[in-house]
């Protein structure tokens, strides 16, 4: 069970990682990716797409630690 832990720990940082490297590059150059009126850009659809993917594996990760440490008490 600590292991497939560990593996998703693992892909939820690297996935954190991409996250912070999409936003940097869309807060270093904006591009207009972040006005209220103009079209979704091609980056910021990505970015907001890996926020979603790293908050639902961080989640999980910290699922299953809960899980692992109930079942091994």
């Amino acid at each position: 069970m600590r292991e497939i832990l560990y593996i998703v720990a693992f892909v939820a940082a690297l996935s954190l990682l991409a996250t912070a490297v999409a936003w940097w590059r869309i807060y270093r150059d904006p591009r207009d990716d972040l006005t209220v009126a103009g079209p979704v850009s091609g980056r910021l659809k990505p970015a907001a797409m890996l926020t979603a993917v790293s908050l639902g594996l961080c989640g999980l990760a910290a699922l299953l630690a809960v899980i692992t440490r109930i079942v091994l008490l």
